[in-house]
């Protein structure tokens, strides 16, 4: 098996693109690049200072719930977590004794009287 012979710097030259021979011309194509995406124009009609100021602030937040509020929330939560999992067992104890409850009648059906 043959390797190809080593690549020259003549060639490597050949081979490379033209335009990133240089730190000037590699800034040049990057600018050139990179206008094609989203300018400082793009950006404005985006979202301008004022838009930016119609969200809430951190006073605002403050205002909505304090922190004895969010506690209050925190532990209405949890209460409604262990009632709903305290259900959640209940129903499942329920199911239980009517599957038992049905494959003891269907046993008894099964190995009944015969007549």
């Amino acid at each position: 098996m043959r390797f190809p012979e080593p690549m020259t710097v003549d060639g490597l030259k050949r081979y490379m693109d033209r335009r990133f021979l240089t730190k000037r011309g590699f800034r040049r194509e990057l600018k050139r690049e990179l206008q094609r995406f989203a300018t400082k124009d793009d950006l404005k009609r985006f979202a301008t200072k004022d838009d930016l100021k119609r969200f809430a602030t951190k006073d605002d937040l403050k205002a909505l719930a304090t922190k004895d509020e969010l506690n209050g929330l925190r532990r209405m939560m949890l209460a409604l977590h262990h009632e709903t999992v305290d259900q959640i067992r209940e129903l499942r104890r329920d199911l239980l004794y009517i599957v038992d409850n049905h494959e003891r009648r269907i046993t008894d059906l099964e190995t009944g009287p015969r007549v």
